[in-house]
């Protein structure tokens, strides 16, 4: 299998968050928008249990289900990156899960030479974790990290009033401090403590997998 030549950078952000789920990929022009996937359920991550489709305006790309053809729907297997970027798509859809519909924007950035030193495809930044799987869509997030911050709070409450009547160490207390690290909402973290710095680039699949 011949090294890739070229490479996207893609922004891939998951729709109607806030604050936004978002990460950034490298990925070989090589790649087939199958392979896309894959990375995007590895980058977020979810754990790839349902189906999904990619859009370009009105042209749909999916895995065709043998019992049900569907002439519309163009085939992720055989459908290069490449072939949308050469046409001058700059951005299009992913949907994932069609229960929950996880709409996700992913938005071509730049385009370069590949480094022959670097596997790809390869994770280059994001913020904050994706949703867990089947959790009820945009609504039922949002109460599932209402419910996080709940008990987070309660947590905190009666650390601070163990401190108070001597039966909690006063450096439990530091632990009641938000940080806004990439996670399920608020994360607690020792005070005084710098932030995590970003984690390293690092490869998302095989190169024999191109």
């Amino acid at each position: 299998m011949p090294e890739p030549s070229r490479i996207a950078r893609l922004r891939i952000t998951l729709d109607d968050t806030e604050p936004t789920v978002w990460r950034t990929v490298a990925v070989p022009l090589t790649a087939s928008l199958k392979l896309l996937h894959e990375v995007i359920q590895a980058a977020m991550p979810f754990q790839d249990y349902h189906l999904f489709q990619f859009q370009e305006g009105a042209v749909l790309y999916a895995i065709p289900h043998p019992e049900w053809p569907d002439g519309n729907t163009l085939s992720a297997k055989t459908t290069k990156l490449g072939a949308l970027v050469d046409r001058g798509t700059t951005a299009f859809a992913y949907n994932y899960d069609f229960g929950d519909n996880w709409q996700h924007t992913i938005t071509v950035e730049e385009l370069g030479p590949a480094d022959p030193a670097v596997a790809y495809p390869r994770f280059l930044d994001g913020a904050r974790r994706a949703p867990p799987e089947d959790v009820g869509g945009t609504i039922g997030f949002e109460e599932f990290l209402a419910g996080c911050c709940r008990s987070l709070v309660l947590r905190s409450v009666w650390i601070v009033i163990g401190v108070c009547h001597g039966l909690a160490d006063v450096r439990e207390a530091g632990f009641c401090l938000f940080d806004g690290s990439p996670g399920y909402g608020p994360r607690l973290r020792p005070a005084r403590v710098a932030p995590h710095a970003p984690a390293p680039a690092r490869s998302l699949g095989k190169r024999t997998r191109l």
